[in-house]
């Protein structure tokens, strides 16, 4: 089952808004209305931890779907930790945005340092978030 990929969906009503959400919670209420097509299939829900978490949980408990907890770490800019341009999940898996490294500049010694600070926190967050997956 496969609604809906490949296209953007979007609330109108919310675009240029601020404090659009009460909480994360809400988010995921919000979202479960847009995605209501998925109800009872066997998608899976990831919650991104340090903040994704429950938003899932919301997401997951109002469609009857499986919850999963996706631990990554974002490779972050040198002299901007807010802003990534990748990321590293826990097991070591490694996703890049290409197009920023190449328009921040970043030399191959740069992208590694990030890599390897990523993958640092990466490993840990894993062991404290997860259990088995459903």
């Amino acid at each position: 089952m496969n609604p809906g990929a490949g296209h953007v969906i979007e609330l109108p009503e919310l675009r240029n808004r601020g404090h659009v959400f009460r909480d994360r919670a809400h988010a995921g209420e919000v979202l479960a209305g847009m995605l209501a097509e998925y109800r009872g299939s066997d998608a899976l829900v990831l919650g991104i931890v340090a903040g994704g978490v429950p938003v899932a949980a919301s997401l997951a408990r109002a469609l009857g779907l499986a919850l999963d907890v996706a631990v990554v770490s974002k490779v972050t800019l040198p002299w901007n930790t807010e802003m990534g341009y990748g990321a590293v999940a826990y097991d070591g898996t490694l996703r890049l945005n290409e197009d920023v490294v190449t328009r921040m500049g970043l030399g191959p010694a740069e992208v590694e340092k990030g890599i390897a600070r990523a993958r640092e926190s990466a490993r840990p967050a894993a062991t404290v978030s997860r259990g088995p997956p459903p």
